[in-house]
């Protein structure tokens, strides 16, 4: 830590990760715990509290001033006009846009720049955007343009515009439904009405598995062009009304030979869906990093709820020394191939686990055809 860190916290490398981790909670309705935020950096928690307090002060000094979002309505660069704001997470703040020369629906993505460090903030961004470029697949969000705002000069990426839901509202709404393909009408109810093709014919459990399947494509593809994406989660995940999840959000992607899997000892990604490894300081990202987490967003829906439950210092504290629950032991009714699939996806030691994306679609796709699976 640097003279300056210490005498003045506000300069200290770790604080804007933890505002960055306060805003993705509190933009998700889930309460900050400040403290438990924190965790070992105590001295850092009246740095964490002023600097959240502040941000919120600001955006309801600049929503008053302008009488609404401050972007939405505005049209950028005379050609994507931003009709409404369709959520927000740490990073960025994503709009419902209409792309004026086109004449087609997007999402524009700002750069949420006041509370992050801005050369960090930027280079996640330009990873995002080279990462969504270079890929060209069925199960990943499109990119289609970047730029900066006029006036404030802030990066904004413009995609595909998906409509449906995150496979995370899925998952919430299916909690109060039966499972097996006759009780999706949890569904119907998260796609909408006019869904084309998107219910299964032959149960949702072996829908599911199409999913990760058309997931794990997408992943191999993307490991190919040595990108590997590091925050595979059911959030992250957005379904269309066609019946088809797309793989969204490469953030803190990492592409070519690109940072470790932690900063300032902080480790990326979602801890209830991030693999054992990245406890470790230093390690590489590679393609297990996304194999276990698209096994444990798979585990999650098989199950319910996510292989870890608590807060993400009690998620991380039992990532280190304890295996998840058995999925046949939290429901019987699964089908054993299937939970040694997911359970080598999610193989504590890397080295027991799938080796790419592509060695856990040959699994899934055996155990739809009803063969025998190498797990």
């Amino acid at each position: 830590m640097s003279d300056a860190a210490r005498e003045d916290p506000f300069q200290d490398p770790d604080l804007p990760g933890l505002v960055a981790a306060a805003l993705e909670s509190r933009d998700a309705g889930r309460e900050v715990d400040v403290v438990e935020l924190c965790g070992a950096r105590g001295d850092l928690v009246d740095a964490e509290r002023a600097s959240i307090e502040t941000g919120e002060r600001l955006g309801t000094m600049k929503g008053a001033a302008a009488g609404l979002d401050r972007f939405a309505g505005r049209t950028l660069l005379e050609r994507y006009r931003l009709d409404r704001r369709l959520g927000a997470g740490a990073m960025g703040v994503v709009y419902l846009g209409r792309d004026l020369e086109l004449k087609r629906d997007v999402a524009v993505k700002i750069l949420r720049s006041a509370l992050i460090e801005a050369g960090e903030a930027e280079q996640r961004f330009v990873r995002e955007a080279e990462g969504l470029a270079s890929l060209d697949h069925p199960s990943v969000v499109r990119g289609f343009d970047r730029g900066r705002t006029q006036d404030e000069d802030e990066h904004f990426l413009e995609m595909e515009f998906v409509e449906g839901s995150t496979h995370q509202e899925q998952l919430d709404r299916r909690r109060s439904q039966p499972f097996g393909g006759e009780g999706s009408s949890w569904l119907r109810a998260a796609l909408g009405p006019d869904a084309v093709g998107a219910l299964p014919d032959d149960g949702f459990l072996r829908l599911l598995v199409r999913w990760a399947l058309g997931l794990a494509g997408a992943l191999q593809l993307a490991h190919d062009r040595g990108v590997f994406h590091r925050d595979v989660k059911p959030a992250n995940i957005l379904v269309g009304r066609d019946g088809v999840p797309r793989l969204a959000d490469f953030g803190i992607a990492a592409v070519g030979a690109d940072s470790t899997s932690t900063r300032e000892g902080q480790p990326l990604g979602t801890p209830a869906f991030t693999a054992p490894e990245v406890l470790d300081e230093g390690s590489q990202p590679g393609p297990k990093l996304d194999v276990y987490g698209l096994s444990a967003t798979l585990y999650a829906a098989l199950a319910g709820r996510p292989p870890y439950q608590g807060t993400p210092s009690q998620v991380l504290a039992r990532l280190a020394v304890k295996e998840p629950d058995r999925l046949d032991r939290l429901d019987r009714t699964l089908p054993r191939d299937l939970c040694a699939v997911v359970e080598k996806g999610m193989a504590r030691d890397p080295r027991a686990r799938y080796a790419s994306a592509a060695d856990l679609a040959a699994d899934l796709r055996a155990f739809l055809h009803h063969r025998q699976t190498k797990a």
